[in-house]
């Protein structure tokens, strides 16, 4: 990436359904009833769905992988701020204002709603600023928008990333990238020692950089001409990096979110692994060349939910929560134990799609003419 003259990046099928895997994982992990059976086999099996946090690590990694893409190969052009900045403002901040404006002055109109569901009203600010990761650490409460903290995070990576990538040529914005990933490794491993809650340092934005950096590192050696010896090197291993999330997974308890194996080495292995990951489906991508574990992300289903990802993670929790409330939670308690586990089957393969339905509902009504006034903010070289 140099600061030439700008070029137009590739649109990469696979990365689509990469993101479609994020909100699918993320999916499994919400969507989990209360009352359902307590039995070995169902302990068992929610031990993989209680991973499904991982999908939001790999936004964080996607994230800053495309991100930095745009930013690194835009260097050069005549309005890189107001491109970047406008077209990222349209595309994030409509749905999340009015997901705000109906969960602060509409449902609060309403006479029951479940319990903790509201934000309190002078809690609101941090939602309003992007900054509701960092207000739960002065005790605020986020209601049903608690998954609002990764939103936070991402925003505020935005506002100062396209300065560094500015500033930075290559080779210093990789050395920082790799510095970022061990100091925030090191950063969650003090914080663990000190008695940091496990909360606060899985939604910080200081102890969950690591993943944006590692991705922006992926970036820069994917369409860079900057090498990274150490980052090429630990992906001409990818068996031990693979053997390691194996090791890792063990030992956390299947990526218990708050297992301290997890909340340290876990993070890093992981973020590494998607970051490795990115690099190998670019570099296919441009050869023209897929392996047969790559083909299948290219799925037309896994692309519409990659596609839609942003609008199903936004109202996912409310819509569950409230749904839950109103009527599920009704049905599993009158039901037997297998009419339970047919109820969360049925859930779990009716709620992505329900979601999805909806999201593109919400894609035609309001986001699609929206993200249309991106072109106006093209880039100019």
């Amino acid at each position: 990436m140099t600061a030439g003259q700008p070029r137009k990046m590739k649109h990469v099928a696979a990365l689509d359904g990469i993101r479609g895997i994020a909100i699918l994982m993320v999916l499994a992990h919400q969507l989990i009833l209360d009352g359902v059976p307590q039995t070995l086999f169902w302990r068992l099996l929610l031990v993989p769905l209680q991973a499904g946090w991982v999908g939001v690590q790999l936004f964080f990694v996607l994230s800053g992988f495309l991100i930095t893409r745009i930013l690194g190969t835009t260097r050069g052009s005549e309005n890189y701020w107001q491109s970047f900045y406008m077209r990222r403002a349209l595309r994030i901040f409509p749905l999340y204002y009015l997901l705000l404006a109906v969960m602060f002055w509409g449902v609060t109109r309403l006479d029951v709603t479940p319990p903790g569901f509201v934000v309190p009203p002078e809690d609101r600010v941090w939602f309003w600023t992007y900054l509701s990761n960092w207000g739960t650490l002065f005790g605020a409460e986020s209601g049903v928008l608690g998954h609002c903290w990764s939103l936070a995070v991402e925003e505020q990576f935005y506002l100062v990333w396209p300065f560094i990538v500015r500033w930075l040529d290559d080779r210093r914005l990789a050395r920082l990238c790799g510095g970022l990933a061990l100091g925030v490794f090191l950063l969650r491993v003090v914080a663990l020692a000190s008695g940091v809650a496990p909360d606060d340092i899985y939604t910080n934005t200081l102890t969950r950089l690591d993943a944006l950096a590692l991705g922006s590192l992926a970036a820069v050696v994917d369409i860079g001409e900057t090498n990274v010896a150490w980052f090429e090197r630990v992906k001409r291993q990818w068996p031990v990096l693979v053997l390691s999330v194996v090791v890792i997974g063990v030992l956390s308890g299947g990526f218990s979110r708050v297992n301290p194996v997890t909340l340290s080495v876990g993070h890093s292995v992981l973020a590494l692994t998607f970051a490795m990951a990115l690099c190998v489906l670019t570099e296919q991508e441009r050869r023209g060349a897929q392996t047969r574990w790559a083909r299948p992300l290219c799925n037309p289903l896994l692309g519409l939910f990659g596609k839609h990802s942003y609008a199903i993670y936004l109202i996912h929790l409310p819509i569950h929560v409230w749904f839950s409330w109103a009527w599920l939670e009704h049905l599993v308690g009158q039901a037997p134990p297998l009419g339970v586990a047919a109820i969360q089957v049925g859930y779990w393969l009716v709620g992505p799609l329900a979601l999805l339905a909806l999201a593109r509902l919400i894609y035609a009504v309001v986001e699609g003419p929206i993200l249309g006034l991106k072109r106006h903010f093209a880039v100019r070289v």
